[in-house]
């Protein structure tokens, strides 16, 4: 019986020797523009270990942390266009425990509405789902992707169009849709900014518990 535990327990720190070998991986991408540099577990693509991740265009932002066979862990932060962290979230207890525009509507965002059994109502809450990355990543987005529409552009054409999206309790941005009239191609351009946000938000959390938020985020339109 001694001798089976004894190998039993061998053979655990065995295969957990063998999980912790891990090999370093560079991961270069086109759209957006990014860097990744990260570790996987030996002979799969499970990422483990520290993980850094780059995105450049007309600003650069970055994001740094930590997997553990595949699942995000510990705190991770976000660093804005100057290197400096504008949030830190810990993935462990699934809290944000740091943001630097704390006091500032995300993105302009003053409307938003709780999704409750497919019907919307007021979120009283003082509070709004957030782009992990914060505004800084936000921008990254509108910065190196929106191109000002010609036909707006050749009649002089300024403006603020706002756009509805889901942001689900699993943190998903689903159902972008334009809110009211706005011509000149500025809807369109605005609704296909809003379709490119990655799926990395943090939802409302409502009584301990995730809830669905429709969020409406004003996107501007100047001619310099």
């Amino acid at each position: 019986m001694k001798l089976s535990l004894i190998a039993f327990v061998f053979f655990s720190i065995f295969l957990s020797s063998q999980a912790q070998q891990t090999e370093r991986k560079t991961v270069k991408g086109k759209n957006p523009h990014s860097t990744e540099v990260f570790y996987v577990i030996k002979g799969t693509d499970i990422k483990h270990g520290k993980y850094n991740k780059t995105l450049r265009g007309v600003i650069q932002i970055s994001e740094k942390g930590q997997y553990e066979n595949g699942i995000k862990t510990g705190v991770w932060e976000y660093l804005d266009p100057k290197g400096q962290v504008e949030q830190r979230y810990d993935f462990s207890k699934n809290k944000l425990i740091y943001n630097k525009n704390e006091s500032t509507p995300f993105a302009g965002s003053t409307k938003s509405a709780v999704i409750i059994d497919g019907k919307l109502y007021e979120n009283t809450t003082g509070k709004l789902p957030l782009l992990l990355g914060g505004i800084s990543k936000y921008t990254y987005y509108l910065a190196n992707n929106l191109q000002y529409p010609s036909q707006a552009r050749a009649n002089q054409i300024e403006g603020t169009v706002i756009v509805s999206v889901t942001i689900t309790a699993d943190g998903q941005i689903v159902d972008e849709q334009i809110e009211g009239d706005a011509a000149y191609g500025l809807g369109e351009e605005a609704l296909r900014i809003a379709q490119l946000l990655p799926d990395e938000w943090i939802p409302l959390v409502i009584d301990g518990k995730p809830v669905a938020t429709r969020l409406f985020i004003p996107i501007r339109f100047k001619l310099s």
